[in-house]
């Protein structure tokens, strides 16, 4: 089935998955709207060539990716899910739009993405804790490099409280290729991995050196500022741009 998205794109999913993309056309809350995320994924997206989808869930941001103006099908995708659910649902999008060229430039890792190598219990549905192979974002794109690889040059982290790790991990990459992030920040999540929103705060603007952006695409000017944006909120939607880059988006 053909599905709208924002009156911008077209999206081909299967019948029974088509009602995903009702969230992305209707959540317009101005700090944690999931269809202003999009709208900003696919404005700021649209000219770039590489995406690491960290957390990739179902795929929605890689696949909307792959069809932004992408009819030459030079786009590409790099998708880190540890999901095995996810996986499948993934993989029958894929399925679904096997005839599509642009569909067909991904990777998908079954792999969770954090601050070592290592093997990792995770959260997932229903209540089972798999243990899955960890990597870092630092330790790919060393592989990257020696198999002469794309890499991202624009990175979406959604991963349920595991974000700081995300960043440890991806420090050395984050200060090289400066690559623009897309970044979902969950504060009640981040404290069961013993870490804050200003432990997040530090590592952005501190150590990576990029500036924080909220949906709106306001500069978020000040610690202070950006502790605001969480009050009584369970998850805020940012954007994260290299400081050298300036003040707007």
């Amino acid at each position: 089935m053909k599905c709208n998205i924002q009156d911008e794109l077209e999206i081909e999913l299967p019948d029974d998955l088509s009602d995903i993309v009702n969230m992305f056309n209707t959540e317009w809350d101005e700090d944690t709207g999931q269809a202003w995320e999009l709208k900003n994924f696919i404005k700021l997206t649209k000219d770039k060539k590489n995406l690491w989808d960290i957390g990739a869930h179902i795929g929605f941001f890689s696949f909307t990716f792959l069809v932004n103006n992408n009819n030459d099908a030079t786009k590409s995708a790099r998708c880190f899910e540890p999901s095995p659910w996810n996986n499948k649902t993934f993989k029958e999008i894929a399925q679904h739009n096997k005839d599509d060229d642009r569909y067909k430039s991904f990777k998908l890792f079954d792999i969770l993405v954090g601050e070592k190598e290592d093997e990792k219990n995770y959260i997932v549905e229903p209540e089972e804790k798999p243990k899955v192979k960890m990597q870092t974002l630092d330790r790919y794109w060393l592989h990257c490099q020696g198999e002469k690889e794309q890499v991202a040059d624009v990175v979406k982290i959604d991963v349920e409280g595991y974000e700081y790790r995300v960043f440890q991990g991806a420090i050395n990459f984050f200060q090289k290729v400066r690559p623009l992030i897309f970044l979902e920040v969950h504060p009640h999540l981040l404290n069961m991995y013993n870490n804050t929103i200003l432990n997040l705060y530090d590592i952005v603007t501190k150590e990576a050196k990029y500036n924080f952006f909220n949906n709106k695409m306001d500069l978020i000017r000040s610690k202070n500022e950006y502790i605001s944006l969480f009050s009584n909120k369970k998850e805020i939607r940012l954007i994260c741009l290299p400081q050298e880059r300036g003040e707007t988006l």
